[in-house]
């Protein structure tokens, strides 16, 4: 190991989700050539993180293996519309990749603790983090992470800026007590520089929307702000919002902006 002849930690930890993305117009049956393609991704992450605490040091990577344009995504759209009696998306035939194909993607993340303090019962803390990955979404980054409040986990336990479209990052390998009265606010800002995102130019299999690198904005910048609160049995919730600046080079089209609410179960 790289590590072998320093103290360290490691663990690892899986998860698995889903994500979607649309138009802003849903009424178009058609496909929309100026608009953000219809897009789906189902995924299983694994993340081994090695931890140097003496350094303030942690090295994270994760494969992600998904199925992008399954005909579910449309289903599960159409089911939340039906809840909130809106209309029903309409041009999720033309979504990227459809029929579904495999993807994956590869990452490696190191993160540094730089500033940690407490007053009392409250706590601050800020780390750098560089980035890159290597699949449906190749790209290089960096970004700042805060968290304040009452903070009980680790620094190296929560990583929100590693939510390319798809995880949060959840804790890894926290025990149950550590989350028991954690309560803080998070929020952080990154730039990113983007070679190839699938989820906008496709991947091998034809899509009926699809952007050339060139219509893209490569470097992005990201910020995110969120809040987590544990309560019950080991439960923990994360509720936020993040926005971006805007991914498509076309005049009219806004920044997207999406938000969240997810629930870890610690055992």
């Amino acid at each position: 190991s790289l590590f072998f002849n320093q103290p360290h930690e490691k663990s690892h930890n899986m998860e698995f989700g889903f994500t979607l993305f649309t138009p802003e117009n849903l009424n178009a049956a058609e496909a929309l050539p100026d608009e953000r393609p219809y897009a789906s991704l189902f995924f299983i992450n694994s993340s081994q993180l090695v931890v140097l605490p003496a350094d303030f040091l942690s090295y994270q990577s994760t494969l992600t293996i998904g199925l992008l344009g399954l005909p579910i995504g449309a289903e599960l759209h159409e089911s939340l519309h039906d809840v909130f009696n809106a209309d029903a998306p309409r041009g999720w035939d033309h979504q990227i990749s459809e029929g579904g194909e495999l993807t994956f993607k590869y990452s490696l993340m190191r993160s540094r603790s730089y500033l940690v303090s407490s007053d009392g019962d409250i706590s601050f803390e800020m780390k750098l983090i560089t980035e890159a990955s290597l699949g449906f979404s190749t790209d290089v980054g960096a970004a700042l992470s805060f968290r304040w409040g009452r903070i009980k986990t680790p620094w190296w336990t929560f990583n929100p800026h590693s939510a390319e479209y798809i995880d949060l990052g959840t804790p890894i390998a926290i025990e149950p007590k550590q989350i028991s009265s954690e309560s803080y606010l998070w929020f952080g800002a990154g730039l990113r520089y983007w070679l190839y995102n699938a989820m906008l130019q496709g991947q091998f299999r034809d899509s009926d929307v699809t952007f050339d690198l060139d219509e893209l904005n490569q470097l992005i910048a990201e910020l995110w702000l969120g809040y987590a609160f544990a309560f019950g049995e080991n439960w923990q919730a994360n509720v936020f919002a993040r926005t971006r600046s805007n991914e498509i080079d076309l005049p009219g089209t806004d920044n997207p902006v999406w938000g969240g609410f997810i629930l870890t179960k610690t055992f």
